[in-house]
């Protein structure tokens, strides 16, 4: 099968898109697809839209000049002449605006994470926006509804937004979870025996993550406190940022932005991984959350919150649990407690640690989900 790859980024480049875009080519190739693509679909016009965020900074609005349809618009002129020389059997979108403004006789589908609306006062950057960032990322995002012949969605939240906010046919809608970035997922035998090694003296947490305070950072520092306070031994090592933290809080790592790039960088990450018990970030938003499929790889049980898409990756009391913001203080103790009870005993982490493994190796790898994709875009460019 020949699939146009839409991107309005370089479908090549790891950094795209939390490394998604790249991944999910790469698997598709893997199995045989001939991929064309068709990306870097931005204009050197596209940056003087800078100077209108800029403008819109300085009022006190965030605005984003990716969601203007005059950009949308050059971006599907240069897809169409590419479309046009290679006639693919189908094109897929690697979210929705590429597709936004697209005129073209070949079915067209996008994979994404969240509709707009959904995005709108849940991030804090989709927060007070610019009347032209909410007029035209309304109308992109209805514009890409109407023209796709599939809509695949990572989470049922997502999925559930397109139907409930901008009426999309329930038949062509489809879920399928992102999965792990990982170049070299450790096999079955590696988690075995990452378990073996680790320390059980005390509960090491993980938490990764740029955005701290919407990642749920103070969250997994008060869950980390609450089980020192339950008498257990505690260290959350904090990956990605630098937040501004008590001194006073001696089981608290902090090791800052480290980047997968440099070879030293990401030993110690996968270091930190191997030595976790469990990864903790339950963030207050979050659309999916491909890091969890990640922490499962490495048998990591993981705990998230219940919003957002973060419920499709974490079963409960199977790969992880799921914070509850509504209920604060009795979900901070009952999570605090679970922790304990798994990360007191190897036996008992290591059913755990072998659940979680199991969620990642069944559905919440590339390879699951690029298979179910492809079954699906047979079925619409025949």
């Amino acid at each position: 099968m020949k699939i146009g790859y839409l991107s309005y980024f370089n479908s090549k480049d790891v950094r795209a898109w939390s490394g998604s875009i790249y991944f999910i080519r790469r698997e598709l190739e893997k199995r045989g697809a001939e991929i064309v693509p068709i990306d870097d679909l931005g204009s050197v016009l596209d940056e003087l839209y800078k100077i209108k965020s800029l403008y819109y900074k300085v009022a006190g609005k965030n605005h984003h000049r990716l969601r203007e349809r005059r950009i949308m618009q050059r971006a599907a002129l240069k897809a169409t002449r590419l479309i046009e020389k290679h006639r693919p059997d189908v094109l897929l979108s690697l979210g929705s605006l590429e597709i936004s403004m697209l005129n073209c006789d070949l079915p067209a589908t996008f994979w994404t994470d969240a509709t707009f609306r959904q995005l709108v006062d849940y991030y804090p950057e989709y927060s007070n926006l610019s009347a032209t960032s909410l007029r035209e990322g309304e109308y992109l995002e209805e514009k890409s509804i109407q023209n796709a012949a599939r809509m695949f969605f990572s989470s049922e939240w997502a999925a559930e937004g397109a139907v409930k906010y901008y009426g999309a046919d329930e038949k062509k809608v489809k879920v399928l979870p992102f999965g792990a970035n990982l170049y070299n997922p450790p096999t079955e035998a590696e988690v075995e025996s990452f378990i073996e090694n680790k320390s059980f003296d005390a509960i090491e947490l993980l938490f990764v993550g740029v955005a701290f305070e919407r990642k749920g950072g103070k969250t997994a520092l008060e869950i980390a406190r609450k089980i020192k306070q339950k008498g257990r031994k505690v260290r959350l090592h904090i990956i990605g940022c630098q937040p501004e933290i008590d001194g006073t809080l001696d089981f608290v790592e902090i090791y800052g932005f480290l980047n997968k790039a440099k070879p030293d960088e990401m030993k110690t990450i996968e270091e930190l991984y191997r030595k976790a018990h469990f990864f903790v970030m339950p963030s207050i938003a979050e659309c999916y959350g491909i890091v969890f499929c990640e922490a499962n790889a490495y048998g990591l049980p993981v705990v998230g919150a219940n919003n957002g898409g973060m419920p499709t990756i974490i079963k409960e009391n199977t790969n992880g649990f799921l914070f509850d913001y509504s209920n604060y203080e009795q979900s901070l103790e009952s999570i605090a407690d679970k922790l304990i009870e798994i990360g007191e005993s190897r036996s008992v982490y290591l059913e755990a640690s072998h659940k979680s493994y199991n969620e990642y190796k069944s559905r919440l790898n590339w390879e699951a989900s690029v298979g179910k994709l492809i079954s699906e875009l047979e079925t619409i460019s025949k």
